[in-house]
């Protein structure tokens, strides 16, 4: 569930004779802000404090209120530190706080345009001369939009993934702090990869917005990728954030097409929009950097446990039961070997990472099914084990779920052996 605050320290201004000359606009109004026609304010969304919304006319754009706190302080620094001027002045645009009535209180502060490598500013009543970097967010219409990200929501609150390919699906849920795969198969999931790859997909920014007759060019192709993101707010409902990518943007690839989108799904499963979808072209190189391969999100060994852990294993139709070093089945010692076929077992499924991993692989008949199970009898992992190759490079093969481990062949003649025999 999202958790979300912000906290932003600003650092008084100086006092007596280190006080520049420009006044202190103070702290970002918690109300929001006017900017000319447009409406800065917070999303209203019970959970994403830490999401403001551009407004004007019936479009809404997402920004991180810390970008918008960033540029606030900015521009109040740069006040701070500005020097009275004489010039004439011409506002290019006008802020002012949400909720002010007109005629009482007038704006915070009104820009000129840039000039002569200077913005002016008019606040308190007088005009300052200020550098154009401490207005340059408040002065572009990239604000909140062009090279933002298009998932505003951190990363670290989603619980849910999906990438969608047009031959493969990857499905994920975090589930009690553990990511698990639900699509194509449902198993563990490795934890650290995961989280990779969601920063990977919510820190994708747009390159540039996609704006008149250029505008239907993303539907016009079907999707080559979807990517949805999930997580859950406060009143129960979840918000499901998802970009389309479609067709390239230009002959070279280098950039394609796609299309944000937010929406906040009730607990009913009815779907309202959260903010305005955004068509935006973004960078082929962020896209790569992606994976729809099912066994990248798998972690490096079957089982995610200790080797002590392991107090079973039924091997077929036996069950080895383990006593510190020793195993036994019913009452009786192992013999030598198949006990350091177990051990080997233990070993290679808990805490080495085996080799390459495929998905898809068949798994032959001949496969013997192994149950690793805990002290209280749970099963930690279901395996499929077999040998293949020669005595001189022999092969052990693992699978589980719609992954196969290779054991090295210096440590499979033992296995391989002991697989062979009934």
């Amino acid at each position: 569930m999202l958790a979300l605050a912000v906290a932003v320290k600003l650092t008084a201004p100086r006092s007596g004779s280190e006080l520049s000359a420009g006044p202190d606009l103070g702290p970002i109004p918690a109300a929001g802000l006017t900017v000319g026609a447009r409406t800065l304010a917070p999303s209203g969304i019970a959970g994403l404090d830490t999401i403001w919304l551009w407004s004007e006319g019936g479009t809404r754009v997402p920004v991180a209120v810390t970008e918008a706190v960033r540029a606030w302080d900015q521009l109040r620094a740069g006040l701070i530190a500005g020097a009275p001027s004489a010039e004439a002045f011409v506002p290019a645009v006008t802020i002012g706080a949400v909720g002010a009535k007109a005629g009482q209180g007038g704006p915070i502060v009104e820009l000129s345009e840039p000039f002569a490598g200077r913005v002016l500013a008019r606040a308190a009543g007088k005009v300052w001369s200020i550098s154009p970097g401490a207005a340059g967010a408040w002065l572009s219409t990239a604000f909140g939009s062009e090279n933002s990200p298009l998932m505003v929501v951190p990363a670290t609150a989603f619980d849910r993934a999906r990438l969608e390919s047009p031959a493969k699906t990857i499905g994920l849920a975090q589930t009690q702090g553990q990511w698990m795969l639900e699509a194509p198969v449902a198993t563990r999931a490795d934890d650290g990869y995961c989280v990779e790859m969601l920063r990977r997909i919510a820190s994708i920014p747009a390159e540039r917005e996609v704006r008149g007759s250029e505008a239907g060019a993303p539907a016009s192709g079907a999707p080559a990728l979807m990517l949805v993101l999930g997580s859950a707010l406060p009143d129960g409902s979840r918000l499901e954030q998802s970009i389309e990518i479609t067709t390239a943007a230009d002959r070279q690839g280098q950039e394609y097409f796609a299309v944000a989108r937010a929406e906040r799904v009730s607990a009913e499963g009815t779907r309202a929009e959260a903010w305005s979808p955004r068509t935006v072209t973004i960078a082929r190189a962020r896209i790569e950097r992606l994976s729809a391969e099912p066994a990248d999100y798998l972690p490096a060994t079957p089982v995610r446990a200790l080797a002590g852990d392991v107090r079973s294993v039924r091997w077929g139709e036996t069950e080895f039961v383990r006593a510190g070093e020793n195993w036994s089945a019913d009452g009786k010692a192992a013999a030598i070997d198949r006990a350091e076929a177990l051990k080997e077992i233990v070993e290679l499924a808990t805490r080495v990472a085996a080799g390459a991993k495929a998905v898809g692989t068949d798994v032959p008949a001949s496969a013997v099914s192994m149950m690793l199970r805990d002290a209280t009898g749970a099963t930690m992992g279901e395996l499929r084990v077999w040998a293949s190759g020669s005595d001189e490079t022999p092969t052990v093969s693992i699978a589980a779920g719609p992954a196969r481990w290779i054991w090295p062949a210096e440590r499979a003649r033992v296995l391989r052996k002991q697989l062979e025999t009934p």
